[in-house]
């Protein structure tokens, strides 16, 4: 997956993840990724300890580190219908 052309690795990496499952995939500018539900909501959310935290020292739980530099992110969705359970282990 070499590619000095942007919007042909973007393409390549999306297409990589639906190959590997993903119901969704695509690249988000980081700044729209900040500002989406998911992320705003962690600082009004109770706790949450469950399958995929981990308690790290300094870091409130949910908060992401973003590095500075970041301007876009990988996103994925994978779809957890009901008929299909062995997904939500």
């Amino acid at each position: 997956m070499n590619s000095n052309n942007p919007k042909l690795l973007s393409a390549q990496i999306v297409n990589r993840a639906l190959e590997y499952g993903a119901s969704l995939a695509g690249i988000v500018n980081i700044l729209d990724l900040k500002k989406s539900p998911s992320h705003t909501i962690f600082g009004v959310m109770p706790g949450f300890d469950g399958v995929g935290t981990k308690k790290v020292e300094g870091k409130k739980q949910g908060e992401v580190q973003w590095l500075d530099k970041t301007r876009s992110a990988i996103v994925i969705a994978v779809a957890h219908p009901e008929e299909k359970p062995a997904r939500d282990s």
